[in-house]
């Protein structure tokens, strides 16, 4: 028996897939949970969020002059389409007119409910698919 057998041996012994699948589901609900909450925060926020930014946006136009005036309103205006798209995320928002982002972008397969994995990594080898051949999971890290 070869060293990776061993390894999966001991891997199927512990479970490990179902724990590891375990604690993806307890990521992705509490990263949802998070993306709920700072939603909620700067929906509830939004005026005291645009009052700092102007109130930055014209300290740096007073300290220079007005010669990054322009610079300084794009950055406002990028301020404010993420302030903007954080506030999205709010559950009260969520519902609203919004138009939803177009489907087969990140957004919208990370909000599918066919969509379980958060986050998604494209260099991680692919989680083992029963009855699929050849379909080892690579061995734990430090071993």
């Amino acid at each position: 028996m070869s060293f990776l057998d061993k390894m999966k041996k001991k891997a199927e012994e512990l479970e490990l897939d179902k724990k590891a699948k375990e604690l993806q589901e307890a990521a992705t609900t509490a990263a949802k949970q998070a993306r709920e909450k700072a939603g909620d925060l700067t929906a509830q926020n939004r005026e005291k969020i645009d009052g700092y930014v102007e109130k930055a946006a014209t300290t740096i136009d007073a300290k220079t002059d007005g010669k990054y005036a322009d610079k300084v309103a794009k950055a406002k205006q990028t301020v404010g389409k993420g302030v903007d798209k954080v506030a999205e995320g709010s559950p009260s928002t969520s519902q609203s007119t919004s138009t939803p982002p177009p489907a087969g972008s990140p957004a919208a397969e990370a909000d599918s409910p066919n969509h379980a994995t958060f986050p998604v990594d494209p260099d991680a080898p692919r989680p083992p698919v029963p009855g699929e051949p050849g379909a080892t999971p690579p061995p734990p890290h430090g071993v």
